[in-house]
């Protein structure tokens, strides 16, 4: 009988000291071993989320991800392990406030630079993952920001809803994934919640908002219904949330969401790959998280996540 496959999630930790840039290991006493932080999936659990609580609990920082850097896959004792790599930028108050407390897990952090940092990691996996991620410094696309796509929870069909279709609400379905979604966008750090003025697009963000304090904005161009003005006005939306470079969540519906992304694409200046196209097409209660890394002359579309 083939073993469950072990999940797991993590991060290359890292932060600017003096312009120069520093990497967080962990030393591990049971295994005697010097690490990058990561820790298996909780029941239930994403990937993303468990990487950010992975990290304040091994390290004491709280962190916002970035783009990813790596997947990588090997076997352990118990079977087969995939774990999960973002990046994530230590802010300097972060740092300043951080009290880290030796525990049975992990007796010493340490802040070190990147060549200094492959030659003290124990595993080769690991310091491939901080290849990978060195990579991305040298092309300078370490500066990037979030846009996540979310489309509504599951809605009360036509046939059980008398009054309007923008009056339609969640069903107990799309309430659970509304609040479902939370952990993981909130990994991601976003700014701002756009959404559609519709109640089933409202009603999916508003978890979101309680838990984050941040402010909600809702936006009749949003709405599936729209006209040649709405389309204008997604353009000028994304353009100027581009521009902007900070991350946000837009909530909406199916056929608004591949509007966005294209307005995206048009900001930016780039042809949207076919994978890149697929990420809009997604179910109700689900998610793609578009990264933007923020260069000297131009910006562009680094990967893009997508979560059911």
């Amino acid at each position: 009988m083939n073993a469950a496959v072990i999940q797991a999630a993590g991060a290359v930790v890292w932060r600017k000291e003096k312009k120069k840039l520093k990497i967080l290991l962990i030393h591990r006493p049971r295994r005697n071993d010097t690490s990058l932080p990561k820790g298996k999936l909780d029941p239930g659990e994403a990937a993303p989320e468990a990487a950010v609580r992975e990290i304040l609990e091994e390290t004491g920082y709280r962190v916002h991800l970035g783009p990813p850097v790596d997947t990588v896959e090997y076997l352990t004792d118990i079977g087969p392990k995939v774990v999960n790599y973002w990046s994530a930028e230590v802010k300097d108050d972060d740092f300043k406030r951080n009290k880290f407390l030796p525990n049975e897990e992990v007796s010493e952090i340490e802040w070190v630079n990147p060549k200094k940092a492959i030659r003290k990691l124990t595993y080769s996996r690991d310091k491939d993952v901080l290849r990978k991620f060195r990579r991305l410094v040298k092309f300078g696309l370490l500066n990037s920001f979030s846009i996540t796509l979310l489309r509504h929870g599951k809605a009360v069909s036509f046939s059980n809803w008398d009054g309007s279709d923008k009056a339609r609400p969640l069903e107990d379905k799309g309430h659970k994934q509304a609040k479902k979604i939370v952990a993981t966008i909130r990994s991601f750090g976003p700014n701002r919640i756009y959404t559609s003025t519709a109640t089933r697009c409202e009603s999916t963000v508003a978890p979101l908002a309680l838990a984050t304090g941040l402010k909600v904005k809702s936006k009749d161009y949003l709405w599936q219904d729209f006209t040649e003005e709405a389309l204008r006005e997604i353009e000028r939306f994304t353009r100027d949330r581009v521009a902007e470079g900070k991350s946000i969540v837009v909530c909406s519906h199916a056929p608004v969401i591949p509007l966005v992304l294209n307005g995206i694409g048009l900001a930016l200046d780039v042809p949207l790959s076919a994978e890149v196209i697929r990420a809009s097409h997604l179910a109700p209660g689900s998610f793609s998280v578009v990264h933007i890394v923020k260069m000297k002359k131009k910006a562009g579309i680094l990967a893009v996540e997508s979560f059911v």
